[in-house]
């Protein structure tokens, strides 16, 4: 019997491009998508759905594994901002409204880990930034699951679901490891994501809130 795996975390945090390194890397595993006859209509970006408690809480009998992603809150809103377009003139009432999805969706993420830690993997979009190999052997190891290839397989392009807004320096490690996104935003927006953010949960997250 194949594996259920189901990803959960925000817009711009890597879901899609971990949907493709799962189901590229590794066999006997089933991939489930915004509607299921397991999970209903779970969409990834959203709150895990109490169904998905239920399921561990039972001793997880069909062996649903959860892999979760999360990305620091500066520069996912720089890539949320992108996204909608907006980068060039953010407006705080929409500001106000990704961060309290950043707050909401990801206390959510955090609560189902430390509930269910065997069942559940956290991600964090820096971690592939330092090589994807390594994120997929700890993956492979923590839900025991089976290669399908010699090799891991990679993509330095990542996902063209928006080739619109992924420029080329998305593809850039350093342009996140350096920090160069924040020249993209205003200190003003740096203030208001900082007012706006659950700070212990930007250090749970492994994350560190900024000085601005």
């Amino acid at each position: 019997m194949n594996r259920p795996i189901k990803i959960f975390g925000l817009q711009r945090t890597g879901t899609n491009y971990t949907w493709m390194l799962v189901s590229h890397n590794f066999a006997e595993i089933e991939l489930i998508d915004n509607k299921s006859s397991l999970l209903g209509s779970a969409h990834k970006h959203c709150v895990p759905p109490n169904i998905v408690r239920t399921i561990f809480s039972r001793g997880n009998l069909v062996n649903l594994g959860v892999i979760c992603l999360v990305k620091d809150p500066y520069a996912w809103i720089v890539s949320r901002l992108r996204l909608a377009k907006q980068l060039d003139s953010p407006q705080e009432k929409e500001i106000k409204r990704y961060l309290r999805a950043y707050n909401c969706v990801n206390s959510s993420l955090l609560e189902l880990r430390e509930a269910f830690p065997e069942y559940v993997y956290f991600i964090r979009y820096e971690d592939y930034l330092y090589g994807e190999a390594r994120v997929l052997a700890d993956l492979q190891e923590h839900f025991d699951l089976k290669a399908s290839r010699d090799d891991w397989w990679t993509s330095a392009y990542r996902t063209k679901k928006y080739p619109e807004v992924d420029k080329a320096h998305k593809f850039d490690p350093g342009y996140y490891l350096r920090g160069d996104y924040l020249s993209e935003v205003s200190s003003e927006v740096l203030q208001l994501v900082n007012e706006e953010l659950d700070e212990g949960l930007v250090g749970r997250l492994g994350y560190i809130q900024m000085e601005v």
